[in-house]
């Protein structure tokens, strides 16, 4: 947990006007910071109960670790006593959802889960990227794996790379459940009894006509210079008790994506009315920076995620140099670090091997030399 008092924060100017109609309405309730290092155990297995169904007195319940955030967006040591092992199995069922949204990102990003940072395949398996030794350093391999040669496209003049491929297909009511488990298990305890219903929602695998229009999110696609390392999450509450708005507001960030909605089906907004005048217009909080964005822009989209048919989409990763210091690249024979003149064809590229700022691999010997890079 975070101290919000001591939070001094921005967003891109493009919302500073929607952040500060937000503020007008809601205040910071807390800001869950994924930790890095071992927490203090949670209640006794025998004084546990249950947040999304109820089970309590019952130790046998609560044998598995239950994670607040999914494992496999890298969390490691914050996990919910209150979450026992029947819902823990029901509600992991959609990470799987989320994995195919997240598609390549969890690997660009080296994202280790329960079983290390995966190997991400396009569908069709057009894409395969991994992370890997590569001369003694840690890099990112993105490599074409069909014969059509179509996912890589370089432009020389600008010294743009775009890699195209489809994701697998995630049924979006999924994702946003998932989601919608995170905001609940950062709840805290006084106000996690107003959301019985949102907890019933969440578990069953009943088809419900009345999502349509309650399962929309505000999601934001930030420059990779404003990504988190770690998943942070934001706990909002409106200021006005009888104000016509949901009385909390959830935002996840992970790395470059930033999640935002309103907690809908809270006992006390059912019963105030909320949801008896239609469509409610609702204020929106846009992405928390902690430093000056300067001009920098992001992308910002709503999503309706109350299908619950299964959904492919078409993903896209951008890389770009100095078009200049594409005109000095040379060829290297990996068997003998030989580097000859052979001129630099961008319709041939295949494979790409990127490696972060702070890796220095060692290339083969050539000539009585060794090559180093970063």
């Amino acid at each position: 947990m975070a101290d919000k008092k001591s939070i001094e924060y921005f967003t891109f100017s493009q919302y500073r006007e929607a952040l500060e109609h937000f503020q007008m309405h809601y205040d910071i309730q807390d800001v869950i910071i994924t930790p890095t290092e071992v927490q203090p155990k949670g209640k006794p297995k025998s004084e546990r109960v249950c947040r999304f169904c109820g089970r309590k007195n019952d130790p046998g319940a609560f044998k598995s670790v239950s994670h607040l955030i999914p494992e496999m967006l890298g969390n490691k040591y914050l996990f919910a006593d209150f979450e026992c092992d029947k819902c823990n199995q029901q509600l992991s069922k959609y990470e799987n959802d989320l994995a195919y949204f997240l598609g390549i990102f969890r690997t660009l990003f080296r994202i280790k889960g329960k079983r290390g940072i995966p190997t991400f395949d396009s569908k069709s398996n057009t894409v395969r990227a991994k992370d890997e030794d590569f001369y003694g350093g840690r890099a990112f391999n993105i490599e074409e794996t069909s014969d059509q040669y179509k996912s890589f496209k370089f432009d020389k003049e600008t010294g743009s790379c775009t890699i195209t491929y489809k994701k697998h297909g995630y049924i979006p009511i999924n994702l946003y459940k998932i989601l919608f488990k995170i905001a609940l298990s950062v709840l805290p305890q006084e106000d996690a009894g107003q959301h019985q219903r949102a907890y019933q929602f969440i578990l069953s695998e009943q088809k419900y006509d009345w999502v349509a229009g309650m399962c929309k999110i505000v999601y934001f696609d930030l420059p990779f210079d404003f990504r988190m390392t770690l998943p942070v999450c934001y706990l909002f509450k409106k200021r006005e008790v009888q104000a016509k708005l949901p009385t909390h507001f959830f935002m996840f960030h992970f790395q470059h994506m930033v999640f935002q909605f309103p907690l809908h089906y809270n006992i006390e907004d059912i019963r105030s009315g909320l949801y008896q005048t239609g469509e409610v217009d609702l204020p929106f909080c846009p992405p928390i920076l902690y430093r000056d964005p300067g001009t920098a822009t992001c992308h910002s989209e709503i999503r309706d995620l109350s299908s619950y048919e299964k959904m492919e989409e078409v993903q896209q990763m951008s890389f770009g140099m100095d078009p200049e210091y594409l005109t000095q690249l040379g060829a290297m024979n990996p068997e003998t670090g030989e580097i000859t003149g052979i001129a630099f064809k961008p319709d041939e590229i295949v494979r790409m091997v990127i490696y972060e700022g702070d890796e220095k691999p060692e290339f083969p010997k050539f000539n009585g030399r060794k090559e180093s890079g970063s």
